[in-house]
């Protein structure tokens, strides 16, 4: 998903959404380490588990797997420079 031009990412909050090292705080998602630190400008929001609402709803907790996920990408390069915003992959 891509925001409008002009529209301040922070506005997400009102809908749930929190950045990727605020759920890595939480220590629920996008947690140290090369597969996941890249995440942590992202905004993401998740479906919640009903039984404990302040935790991610997973299809398997074992694999890790969250149900829904919707995450915006904010930051002009992620992922070692292999993409931008417009979600185009570029060759080096």
């Amino acid at each position: 998903m891509k925001l409008k031009e002009g529209i301040a990412p922070e506005v997400l909050r009102k809908y749930g959404f929190r950045t990727g090292k605020e759920w890595a705080d939480a220590g629920e998602r996008c947690l140290k380490g090369v597969g996941y630190e890249y995440q942590h400008g992202w905004w993401h929001k998740f479906l919640m588990d009903e039984e404990e609402p302040e935790k991610i709803a997973y299809t398997e907790e074992e694999y890790d797997i969250p149900m829904v996920q919707i995450s915006f990408r904010t930051q002009d390069k992620f992922n070692m420079g292999l993409m931008k915003n417009s979600g185009q992959s570029l060759s080096k």
